[in-house]
């Protein structure tokens, strides 16, 4: 950075900078680069990395040569690097370590005349696979495993993945399709936008404002292509709604996601989204065929390098304690925020999947009473035959009295 920086016009240490930043923000497990250009004076123009769901500052530029290195990204994604002030998306790709990288990028405007610039990075070999991500929740694992089964029999149904932006969602649909057998099931995608590509599945990108090319669009064209999975990146509206509780009638396995704090919110947001015309119908439809809903959040794992052991009642009051269920003698790990060379000095390395979920095993005939709770009181659907649920609270403790939480977080998450 300091080479290029005393001779700015230089091209190739332009280039240099730019392939270093990669290099190291693939080094130090970051999902997004963000990137400020402006001119104005009070306005610093700072590269960011987000790692393990926060912004960290990296580097920070003279506007000058933040302009050049965004001119740079945009020609690279082909954008047009003259205009800053329409949105636009692009992409790029490049090999790092024998790996194939591919970066989205999302240019926009930033104040008067700036730019700001997002990078998202992705990386096929980062993924996490089905067995590393769920294997703190053998039972939500071997209720999936079930379900995704190349001996799985028609039938249908809906596997629902819900939770905040951030929280990993995307990632846990992509595992999940890992776990298929694509070369006997035939897998169809439709995502906004196609993240990685899949080898032996179909994948179609939605094109919004196009005729025929949002997500309802495609759903009820994918029926028409024998699909056995129908994988769909969000459930945005009611008619996107509609038309993928109309495939699992149809016997095709639905997956798809949805912004939602809990399991049992996630069915109120559904509900939420039908026409008012259809609600009733369409209710009756997601009682009968939702085979698995799962909330998730990722938290953040203290390093194993640096984190210090101590007893909980160190920590956390009385009160906390007993919300937990534990001992006061409890064996805990404490966050150390001087953290490590492991760590890169912040105590924190990778961040787990934290689930709350819901697994329903009960047959078709007998699901009346899971309707009739969705329609009067959701909270009812967690009495009824043949539902399992699994909250957030359980696996906090485990986190905690496994050393990879600090019990000052993890409470954080019971109250939430």
């Amino acid at each position: 950075l300091a080479d290029w920086l005393a001779d700015i016009d230089n091209g190739l240490l332009l280039n240099q900078f730019f392939r270093d930043m990669l290099a190291e923000a693939l080094q130090m497990r970051t999902s997004d680069i963000h990137l400020v250009q402006d001119n104005a004076p009070d306005t610093p123009n700072w590269i960011k990395y987000r790692i393990d769901g926060d912004l960290i500052p990296m580097h920070l530029l003279p506007a000058e040569a933040m302009a050049r290195l965004t001119t740079l990204m945009k020609r690279d994604a082909g954008l047009n690097f003259g205009d800053r002030t329409t949105p636009k998306d692009g992409r790029f790709g490049f090999t790092w370590q024998a790996r194939q990288i591919d970066v989205r990028v999302a240019a926009g405007p930033q104040g008067q005349d700036g730019e700001k610039l997002t990078l998202r990075i992705l990386d096929r070999a980062a993924l996490k696979g089905f067995e590393e991500l769920f294997r703190r929740h053998e039972e939500v694992s071997s209720h999936l495993e079930k379900l995704l089964s190349p001996e799985i029999k028609g039938g249908g149904g809906l596997i629902l993945l819900s939770g905040p932006t951030g929280s990993g969602k995307t990632t846990t649909l992509y595992a999940c399709v890992q776990q298929i057998d694509r070369r006997r099931k035939h897998v169809l995608t439709i995502e906004d936008p196609i993240e990685y590509e899949l080898r032996y599945a179909t994948q179609w990108q939605v094109r919004s404002g196009m005729k025929g090319g949002e997500f309802a669009d495609l759903i009820r064209a994918s029926m028409r292509h024998d699909p056995d999975y129908i994988i769909i990146g969000e459930m945005r509206d009611g008619e996107t709604v509609e038309t993928a509780l109309r495939a699992t009638e149809s016997g095709h396995t639905v997956m798809s996601t949805i912004h939602a704090d809990t399991a049992l919110q996630t069915f109120e947001r559904l509900r939420s989204l039908m026409p008012p015309e259809r609600e009733r119908a369409s209710t009756y439809t997601l009682a009968q065929q939702v085979k698995a809903v799962l909330n998730q959040r990722l938290v953040k794992t203290l390093c194993q390098g640096c984190s210090h052991k101590t007893r909980l009642d160190e920590l956390l009051s009385e009160h906390e304690i007993t919300k937990l269920g534990l001992k006061e003698n409890t064996g805990v790990a404490k966050h150390n925020t001087a953290g490590c060379d492991l760590c890169n000095r912040t105590g924190i390395l990778g961040r787990v999947l934290l689930l709350d979920a819901l697994l329903i095993t009960a047959p078709i005939s007998e699901r009346n009473g899971i309707y009739q709770a969705l329609r009067q009181n959701v909270n009812d659907v967690l009495k009824e035959p043949g539902v399992i649920f699994r909250s957030r609270r359980d696996g906090v403790i485990d986190l905690i009295i496994n050393g990879l939480v600090d019990p000052r977080s993890g409470i954080l998450y019971i109250d939430e």
